[in-house]
């Protein structure tokens, strides 16, 4: 009896932790948490910058995700989609700072700039922005999935 019940809870540990082994059945209909985590996970910055904050509680609170799932949704990327823009846009603009001096005469005298020349992005710089850009996407269908194999509880 006591070998039963520690591979019962080895069983559920592994599973805890993302590590299914059984099949995961027929897939499940989402309720109205794992819904709202989903929606505000991808654009929830653009509610008031909070909504993120609030799709990754709604997230945490959810029994439908193990550990793995949260890890995911939580960290790929913080932001969301607005995140990975915010990203990409800090990726790509140009550190040079330039400030135009005025001669004596009136007129507008030379130009003097500082910093990096501009964002010159090779192929690889393209690909890992368009990587993060489609990132908050592929979370979001891949939460979907792992809830809708969950059967709720209750």
């Amino acid at each position: 009896m006591e070998k039963r019940a520690t591979a019962l809870r080895v069983r559920q540990r592994r599973d805890d932790y993302g590590y299914p082994l059984t099949n995961p059945g027929p897939p499940y209909p989402l309720g109205g948490r794992e819904i709202a985590a989903i929606v505000l996970l991808l654009a929830g910055a653009m509610v008031i910058g909070f909504g993120w904050i609030a799709g990754v509680a709604l997230l945490w609170s959810s029994p439908r995700w193990n550990l793995r799932d949260k890890l995911i949704g939580t960290l790929a990327p913080p932001g969301g989609l607005i995140g990975a823009l915010w990203l990409i846009s800090v990726l790509t603009t140009s550190g040079q700072l330039c400030t135009q001096t005025p001669t004596s005469g009136g007129s507008s005298g030379s130009m003097v700039c500082a910093g990096s020349s501009g964002a010159s992005l090779s192929w690889v710089g393209i690909a890992f922005a368009m990587g993060l850009a489609i990132m908050p996407f592929v979370t979001m269908f891949y939460l979907k999935r792992r809830a809708s194999q969950v059967r709720p509880e209750g």
